[in-house]
Protein backbone atom coordinates (compact mmCIF):
# COMPACT_ATOMS: atom_id res chain seq x y z
CA UNK A 1 0.00 0.00 0.00
CA UNK A 2 2.60 2.69 1.20
CA UNK A 3 4.89 1.95 -2.01
CA UNK A 4 1.77 2.05 -4.30
CA UNK A 5 0.75 5.22 -2.86
CA UNK A 6 4.52 6.76 -2.84
CA UNK A 7 4.38 5.67 -6.50
CA UNK A 8 1.08 7.10 -8.07
CA UNK A 9 2.55 10.65 -5.95
CA UNK A 10 5.66 10.23 -7.97
CA UNK A 11 3.94 9.58 -11.61
CA UNK A 12 1.59 12.66 -10.31
CA UNK A 13 4.64 15.17 -9.46
CA UNK A 14 5.49 14.78 -13.27
CA UNK A 15 2.19 16.38 -14.37
CA UNK A 16 1.99 19.46 -11.41
CA UNK A 17 3.67 22.15 -11.76
CA UNK A 18 7.03 22.93 -10.35
CA UNK A 19 6.35 25.20 -7.05
CA UNK A 20 3.83 22.86 -6.02
CA UNK A 21 5.83 19.41 -6.63
CA UNK A 22 8.28 20.06 -3.16
CA UNK A 23 4.97 20.71 -1.08
CA UNK A 24 2.91 18.07 -2.41
CA UNK A 25 6.13 15.38 -2.07
CA UNK A 26 6.29 16.42 1.48
CA UNK A 27 2.90 15.44 2.04
CA UNK A 28 2.70 12.63 0.51
CA UNK A 29 6.25 11.43 2.56
CA UNK A 30 4.56 12.58 6.20
CA UNK A 31 1.64 10.34 4.76
CA UNK A 32 3.82 7.50 4.17
CA UNK A 33 5.49 8.19 7.77
CA UNK A 34 2.26 8.22 9.72
CA UNK A 35 0.86 5.22 8.24
CA UNK A 36 4.12 3.19 8.71
CA UNK A 37 4.15 4.16 12.09
CA UNK A 38 0.51 3.26 12.78
CA UNK A 39 1.69 -0.18 11.23
CA UNK A 40 4.62 -0.30 13.35
CA UNK A 41 2.37 0.26 16.77
CA UNK A 42 -0.36 -1.83 15.91
CA UNK A 43 1.79 -4.75 14.02
CA UNK A 44 -1.75 -6.45 12.74
CA UNK A 45 -3.63 -4.29 10.12
CA UNK A 46 -6.97 -5.76 8.14
CA UNK A 47 -9.12 -4.13 5.71
CA UNK A 48 -11.98 -5.09 3.59
CA UNK A 49 -11.38 -5.17 -0.48
CA UNK A 50 -14.40 -5.95 -2.52
CA UNK A 51 -15.59 -8.17 0.22
CA UNK A 52 -12.52 -10.41 0.95
CA UNK A 53 -10.97 -8.81 4.07
CA UNK A 54 -6.99 -9.25 4.19
CA UNK A 55 -4.75 -9.38 7.02
CA UNK A 56 -1.26 -7.67 7.24
CA UNK A 57 1.25 -9.08 9.98
CA UNK A 58 4.46 -7.64 10.84
CA UNK A 59 7.20 -8.47 12.97
CA UNK A 60 9.27 -5.82 15.21
CA UNK A 61 12.00 -5.98 12.73
CA UNK A 62 9.97 -5.32 9.72
CA UNK A 63 7.63 -2.58 11.50
CA UNK A 64 10.93 -1.13 12.70
CA UNK A 65 12.72 -1.36 8.78
CA UNK A 66 9.68 0.20 7.19
CA UNK A 67 9.51 2.92 10.03
CA UNK A 68 13.27 3.83 9.18
CA UNK A 69 12.58 3.62 5.50
CA UNK A 70 10.10 6.25 5.61
CA UNK A 71 11.50 8.68 8.27
CA UNK A 72 14.79 8.65 5.88
CA UNK A 73 12.65 8.87 2.84
CA UNK A 74 10.59 12.21 4.46
CA UNK A 75 14.53 13.42 5.90
CA UNK A 76 15.42 13.61 1.95
CA UNK A 77 12.51 15.62 1.23
CA UNK A 78 13.06 17.93 3.33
Amino acid sequence: MLIGVTFLASLICAFIPRMVRPLFALAVSLFALIASYYLFTIKTATWDLFGLEKALRIDNLSAFVLLFISLFGSLIIL
